[in-house]
C-alpha cells in the first residue's frame, strides 16, 4: 500500500513568488536545478507518480491575473545533464474564493486558460464563477517537477498547492 503522506497537498513555494516575469526558459544542465520550485516526486512503492493536481492561488483581490509555468525533469546519466520538458503554461485568474489559510489577502484562482501545453495530457477544470479551478498534469515520465511564476502586471503575488499521484 502507497504512503497517503507523499500523496499530500503541499506548497509550490514556501513563500509567494513576487516575480514580475516568467523565469528564463529552462534549458538541459550539467547542474540539478536549485531553484525554490522544484521538487522530487517521490517515489512510492518503487513507482514514480505519473501526474500531478495542481490549485493556483495568488494575493490581491478577485480577476488579478498571473501566468504559472509547469516543467518536468529528468536526469540522463549517459549524457551527465537534467533535461526539462515544459509540460504547461497557464494563465491564472484569482476568483472571488478568499484562502486566508494559505496567507493574507489570498484567493484561489477561479478560471485557468492552458496556453501552452497539449490540452490532452494537462486537463483544465475551469469553472469561471467562483469556483476554485484546478488542473491535472501528466508528468511524461519525469521524476522532478519545477513550478514558475510571473505576476503578469495584474496580482500581487502567487503560488499553488500540488500533490502527486498516479492513476
Amino acid at each position: 500500500m502507497a504512503d497517503a503522506t507523499n500523496y499530500r497537498p503541499r506548497k509550490a513555494l514556501a513563500t509567494n513568488s513576487t516575480n514580475a516575469n516568467l523565469q528564463t526558459v529552462a534549458t538541459p544542465t550539467a547542474t540539478k536545478p536549485t531553484t525554490a520550485g522544484f521538487h522530487a516526486l517521490e517515489s512510492v512503492s518503487n513507482s514514480t507518480p505519473s501526474h500531478i493536481w495542481v490549485l493556483p492561488y495568488g494575493a490581491n483581490a478577485a480577476n488579478e491575473t498571473f501566468l504559472m509555468r509547469i516543467w518536468g525533469w529528468n536526469y540522463d546519466p549517459t549524457a551527465g545533464l537534467w533535461v526539462p520538458n515544459l509540460l504547461a503554461l497557464l494563465t491564472c485568474t484569482l476568483g472571488n474564493i478568499a484562502a486566508a489559510s494559505l496567507g493574507t489577502d489570498n484567493f484561489v484562482c477561479d478560471t485557468l486558460v492552458l496556453t501552452s501545453g497539449s490540452s490532452t495530457e494537462v486537463v483544465v477544470t475551469s469553472p469561471a464563477n467562483d469556483t476554485p479551478a484546478h488542473a491535472t498534469v501528466n508528468m511524461l515520465g519525469a521524476t522532478h517537477v519545477e513550478f514558475d511564476f510571473g505576476l503578469n502586471s495584474s496580482s500581487e503575488s502567487n503560488n499553488a498547492l500540488w500533490r502527486p499521484f498516479s492513476q
